[in-house]
């Protein structure tokens, strides 16, 4: 009987070692500029940090910029945080913190400037596989939010998980404040099952400030911006699913147990 019993453990054992999922591919991206425009010509203070790895990461790009009578800030923070830490590309992870902040402002603005921007962009994707069937989970909170000052304010967040073999969204979330209408604050819950296969997981956030001949049309030349925020929070986590046959080898186990103490 101790045989079976051996046996059970070390099933329960397998089952849990599997709660997991593998990267495949990771991008990481924290991007902020100030820029005044003339014409074509771009005249800013542009930053941009990222990495592929599959490693931890965290990055902030905070630019101020000033010149020609245009001043501005935009600001990006980006963090991808894994359990285990630092799996790598092709190593396996059961839970990933995924933060991200942006922000941006224009300060002072210039009429002699074809258009004066500041922006921040902060964007996670990880593309994994899943090996056997996972549960999954993910919770935290995001917002954004704007103000109308006569410039051009926006504020963007997106989050998503999709099955790549089907192209199927289990999570497709898209949020946008634009002059002030719009703004969230919001809880993030969503939970189901994974079957094996690859999965592609993103949160994207971006604040953008904008005066003068812009692309979403012209606006006054104005200052504006801050407090114009956009933030997440939040965590995956992948958790096994006992396999039939684990259950079933635990259920021996324990009746072993049984006959052993009659």
């Amino acid at each position: 009987m101790r045989r079976i019993i051996v046996l059970a453990m070390f099933g329960s054992t397998a089952v849990a070692a599997s709660g997991q999922g593998f990267i495949v591919a990771s991008s990481q991206r924290a991007e902020a500029d100030a820029y005044y425009r003339i014409g074509t010509t771009f005249i800013g203070n542009p930053g941009l940090t990222q990495d592929f790895s599959g490693a931890d990461f965290y990055g902030v790009e905070d630019r101020f910029f000033s010149f020609n009578g245009f001043s501005g800030r935009g600001y990006a923070e980006h963090g991808a945080t894994f359990t285990p830490s630092n799996p790598g590309i092709g190593g396996g992870f059961t839970s990933v913190v995924m933060d991200a902040c942006t922000s941006a402002e224009i300060f002072t603005a210039a009429t002699s400037n074809s258009e004066d921007r500041s922006f921040g962009t902060a964007e996670g994707v990880i593309t994994f596989n899943v090996v056997t069937s996972q549960a999954w989970n993910w919770a935290g909170a995001w917002q954004g939010g704007t103000l109308n000052t006569g410039a051009y304010h926006q504020v963007t967040g997106m989050i998503s998980l999709i099955d790549l073999s089907t192209g199927t969204p289990l999570v497709m979330e898209f949020r946008q404040s634009i002059n002030g209408i719009g703004d969230w604050f919001e809880p993030i819950g969503f939970s189901g099952v994974l079957g094996p296969g690859t999965y592609e997981l993103t949160w994207l956030h971006e604040s953008i400030v904008a005066n003068g001949a812009t692309q979403w049309g012209f606006f006054g030349v104005t200052t504006g911006g801050s407090p114009l925020v956009s933030c997440i929070n939040s965590t995956f986590t992948l958790a096994p699913i006992p396999a039939p046959g684990a259950i079933f080898a635990f259920g021996l186990g324990m009746l072993g147990v049984v006959r052993r103490h009659r």
